[in-house]
């Protein structure tokens, strides 16, 4: 039924928490997981070309990524087991993060979507939004979300 299961990741407990769903569904439909983590970026001016040079920008990149790497492998891919089927895409982004998920799940051919929601409301969600409703009103396939219980 799923045979390419999306787990987007922001890195957070919440996030952590949502793993495991999405790894047991991958297990018991012999899916492909694809570990999916958007890099928020906020938009370049031109102020900041003034005082970052070139180097020092990807030198910061590179850490940046290094650094999503070893996370996604601490808390995903060291808990797979012997689970082979798997992919990680890290994608860096100056737009809210469900439009590249959406571009993720759509290039991978995506049969679902696993996320975990913080539950926010009232002004907080307003002032942050939610990725996981805004996913829910336009992905092309089903998304499962899971509400952590802290």
């Amino acid at each position: 039924m799923f045979k390419k299961i999306l787990f987007c990741t922001d890195l957070s407990e919440n996030s952590d928490d949502t793993f495991p769903y999405a790894l047991d569904l991958a297990k018991k439909y012999q899916g492909h997981l694809i570990i999916a983590h958007i890099i928020e970026q906020p938009p370049q001016t031109g102020f900041v070309d003034l005082y970052v040079t070139e180097d020092i920008r990807e030198k910061i990149e590179k850490e940046r990524l290094d650094y999503v790497n070893e996370e996604i492998e601490s808390r995903y891919v060291s808990k797979m087991g012997n689970m082979a089927d798997y992919e990680v895409v890290v994608k860096e982004s100056s737009e809210a993060p469900y439009y590249p998920l959406l571009e993720i799940s759509k290039e991978k051919g995506a049969d679902l979507i696993v996320i975990g929601s913080h539950g926010r409301s009232g002004i907080e969600k307003a002032v942050f939004g939610s990725v996981a409703e805004r996913l829910c009103r336009r992905a092309t396939c089903p998304v499962l979300t899971i509400r952590s219980a802290k």
